[in-house]
């Protein structure tokens, strides 16, 4: 293959974000052109996916209303108990730059990892926790287009877990390769055991601290 360094995951991707087969027929013929944008996401110099994202104030109460209006099921009983709960959600006016930490990085063929490697990985790279509200943002910023060419079966937000009082789990705000409410949903996952082994086609975003962005 000529582009050996994209995947047939990725060339689905961009089929359906051109409007599929009969699109490419079409584009081939030059009967239609591809205008190209700013990307929402590219690759980094460590092979990482980096993305920036600009709080706007929005309260946890005020993001259900506004995923909700954008077609998104945010119907989760926890999601709305935990996360947009104003004592756990603390928006702000912040630009952001956001890095995408995919499991397969840490388990280096292994085909597991945990989430306190996850973590640790995170933190010998710089990376930090970041606020809460970037799962939101970030929901509305990525399709499942976009999560089938980064070919992640799930994308989860490496916040501060949220505590549930009453509960020994605590939760993290994510979202799944699923085609579930047309796969624009959010939730929050409960995770007991951070030693647990999980499938290394997960990905976990951090923020990156301003000073390694320059």
């Amino acid at each position: 293959m000529k582009y050996g360094k994209v995947t047939l995951g990725q060339i689905e991707a961009l089929i359906n974000k051109i409007g599929g087969e009969s699109a490419v027929m079409e584009v081939l013929r030059g009967a239609l052109t591809v205008v190209t944008g700013t990307p929402k996401w590219f690759i980094g110099d460590d092979g990482l996916v980096r993305f920036s994202l600009t709080a706007d104030g929005t309260s946890g109460p005020d993001w259900k209303v506004r995923l909700e209006k954008g077609g998104y099921s945010v119907k989760s009983t926890k999601l709305n108990q935990i996360m947009f709960e104003p004592r756990n959600f603390k928006p702000t006016t912040a630009p952001r730059e956001l890095v995408i930490l995919p499991g397969s990085a840490v388990s280096k063929g292994s085909g597991g990892v945990s989430v306190t490697e996850m973590y640790a990985e995170a933190r010998r790279r710089g990376f930090k926790r970041p606020n809460s509200e970037v799962g939101p943002l970030m929901r509305e910023l990525f399709s499942q287009d976009d999560i089938a060419a980064l070919e992640l079966h799930s994308i989860f937000i490496g916040h501060k877990p949220i505590v549930d009082e009453g509960e020994t789990g605590v939760y993290n705000c994510n979202f799944y390769m699923d085609d579930r409410a047309g796969g624009k949903w959010m939730s929050v996952f409960p995770r007991t055991d951070h030693t647990e082994q999980l499938r290394d086609n997960i990905g976990y975003v951090f923020e990156v601290p301003r000073e390694k962005t320059r």
